[in-house]
């Protein structure tokens, strides 16, 4: 055997141990992934010295591409397990645009010598899916999550609006990392309260994403029907993928009393499940059981887990409850695979995704025809694609119409296909009597909904109910209370309801959590304008334009800004970038910043082409204070008429 030195690295209060790939704090182990861990240690081992992100990633992702929002993602998981402020750091100091730097104090202390193991030993390690070998390995290679698709690279080429659609829809957006976070006053918090996480494949090198999401999806969507449970919704449980997640942990993080943990694998026709329930406040396992099942059975084994947590859970159900709790879609199991597929590709949020997830609903629906929640999966993939500015409105709102009222006809208590129906009627149809109606509807067969909630929140403000509207908003809140795009809306909501200093606070709390949240910094800019805070308004929309790699729509709200400023000749040239037809703007955006200049002809002209696209972001002229400007004129009263916001 040999021997090698050990060093640890001490800082504050802290001790990092990359040996035992460890970070404590009085003795008590700090828990990072191993990839948060990894940058930590490369910072520490360098600290005084910067460290540019591009060699960061490189030593990190060596062998893969990513994204500069990885890096930012570690960072900020850093920054929470250390108690840091990216305002005031006591460790990690952002040198804006370039890198990272290490700023306390670094003890390098030798500790006891290590024994190597002898060359050959072998040691147990979970593969990635990309490699396979039988050979003995020197040390364990630990499974890291597939790397998430950067807000910038998501959203390039898509208009503003777009991206405050994808911030309601819930989930879709950059994920906060967070534990025990206060909250508002709408807290849906009880004892009966319980997290379904992704379950796992049981060989780690054999993954099936889309099954292992689909089979939570499907267990959160029994459990959110029943009104003495509060569910946390997939857009909350999603984060959770990666093979090493404590459960229980989780659960914690979550705020739920309960957390159902699972792993699952496919092999030809058979499915092999296995399931457990287990109590966040004190570890104890509450029910465990393992199904090895034809694939064709996977329904009954959904009911039966289901059933389980409501036994351990000691919930009472009504006949109406049980038939919701264990209600079916299909029976064709094929189709429900390719269900599961269309949701997965859904839920990537972006164009490709949603195109392909419409391949994947019209292949179920050819197997199934009556399968309802395919084609309330096909409204929701049209809204988005039109809503985000990838096909006209004209072509994608009425085949979402068509295919939300196909699945209602289907099945009248399907809460996705009233959500997707009032959307659609509200976006495009202007139809606010009716989308009220729908929404409503959906909030009663489902309150568990977060994306109900988030776009009734919408509406409300639309209606001028502005209140109602941050309240709705704070619900969505605390159904998925780790979420960036949660904190976003709420902010949104206050800022409607010209709840500035409020909205500040909250967008300024999300921004601690993620400082690399463009919809954060997009809502603060247009607060700091009405507050009169240029300057700030200015900064803050020069980080989004850098943030989303100059998209062309992000650039139009720094031209807004500095015409809100009286900077007229930089936003000017801002305009004149945009008119170039080089990159598409929407009309809105154009609209902004010449009313921003006063020059409310040229402002008129753009929002009467926005209104023969039908365009949806004119719902809101109602309470939009960008519009302040226009509210004495007949011709903004005449526009309000046509858009059904008069009676």
């Amino acid at each position: 055997m040999g021997e090698n030195l050990k060093y640890l690295f001490e800082f504050g209060d802290y001790r990092l141990d990359p040996a035992e790939h460890q970070l404590l704090r009085d003795g008590t182990v700090i828990p990072l992934t191993p990839k948060a861990f990894e940058t930590l240690r490369l910072l520490v081992e360098n600290s005084g010295h910067l460290l540019e992100k591009d060699r960061l990633m490189e030593m990190l992702w060596a062998d893969a591409f990513v994204e500069e929002g990885n890096l930012a993602d570690n960072i900020s998981k850093i920054r929470q397990a250390l108690g840091d402020s990216r305002k005031t750091p006591k460790f990690i100091e952002t040198v804006s645009g370039r890198g990272y730097r290490f700023i306390a104090k670094v003890e390098k202390v030798e500790a006891a010598p290590i024994q190597e193991a002898p060359i050959g030993t072998e040691i147990r390690t979970e593969l990635d899916s990309s490699v396979k070998t039988d050979a003995t390995v020197p040390a364990p290679n630990i499974i890291e999550p597939e790397p998430p698709v950067s807000e910038a690279r998501k959203f390039r080429g898509w208009g503003l609006m777009g991206i405050v659609v994808a911030i309601a829809v819930g989930g879709l957006l950059l994920y906060i990392w967070t534990t025990n976070r206060p909250r508002g006053s709408a807290s849906l918090e009880t004892t009966k309260s319980i997290a379904v996480l992704p379950f796992k494949p049981i060989v780690a090198g054999n993954r099936d994403e889309a099954l292992e999401l689909g089979m939570s999806d499907t267990l959160i969507s029994g459990l959110s029907r029943l009104r003495q449970l509060n569910v946390r919704p997939i857009s909350a449980v999603r984060r959770y993928t990666d093979l090493e997640q404590d459960a229980l942990a989780a659960g914690r993080e979550l705020g739920v009393e309960s957390v159902l943990d699972g792993n699952i694998q496919r092999s030809n026709d058979r499915i092999r499940i296995s399931a457990r329930l287990v109590r966040t406040t004190d570890g104890t396992t509450l029910w465990t059981q393992t199904f090895d099942e034809k694939f064709t059975d996977i329904f009954s084994v959904q009911d039966s887990i289901a059933q389980k947590i409501v036994g351990a859970l000691a919930l009472q159900l009504s006949g109406e409850e049980q038939g919701r709790l264990t209600k079916r879609y299909t029976a064709n199991s094929e189709a429900y695979e390719l269900y599961l597929k269309g949701r997965f590709f859904w839920s990537k949020s972006t164009p490709e995704g949603l195109l392909k997830s419409l391949e994947f609903y019209a292949q179920a629906i050819e197997l199934d025809p009556g399968y309802a929640l395919a084609f309330a999966g096909q409204a929701d993939s049209y809204n988005l694609l039109g809503s985000y500015g990838v096909w006209p409105l004209k072509d994608s709102h009425p085949k979402a119409r068509a295919a939300a009222e196909k699945a209602l006809a289907l099945d009248a208590d399907l809460a996705e296909a009233h959500t997707s129906l009032a959307a659609v009627l509200a976006d495009y149809y202007w139809d606010w009597a009716e989308s009220e109606k729908h929404f409503k509807k959906a909030i009663d067969l489902n309150p568990n909904y977060p994306v109900a909630r988030y776009w009734y929140s919408q509406q409300l403000s639309r209606m001028g109910h502005l209140d109602a509207a941050v309240e709705e908003a704070r619900r969505a809140q605390a159904l998925d209370p780790l979420s960036s795009n949660a904190d976003a809306h709420v902010g949104l909501a206050l800022f409607r309801a010209r709840r500035f200093d409020d909205a500040v606070a909250e967008l300024r709390t999300a921004l601690e959590f993620n400082p690399q949240a463009l919809d954060a910094h997009m809502f603060l800019g247009f607060i700091y304008i009405q507050q009169g805070k240029k300057d700030e308004a200015i900064t803050e929309f020069q980080t989004v334009v850098q943030l989303s790699e100059r998209n062309p729509s992000m650039l139009a709200l720094l031209g807004y800004a500095y015409a809100s400023a009286g900077r007229r000749d930089d936003a000017q040239a801002i305009l004149n970038e945009l008119q170039s037809g080089k990159q598409p703007v929407t009309q809105i955006e154009m609209a902004m910043i010449y009313i921003a200049l006063g020059e409310n002809d040229e402002a008129f002209e753009w929002l009467e082409k926005a209104l023969e696209e039908r365009a949806w972001q004119l719902g809101f002229l109602k309470v939009e204070p960008i519009f302040d400007p226009l509210r004495g004129d007949a011709r903004f009263v005449d526009l309000m008429r046509r858009v059904n916001l008069t009676p």
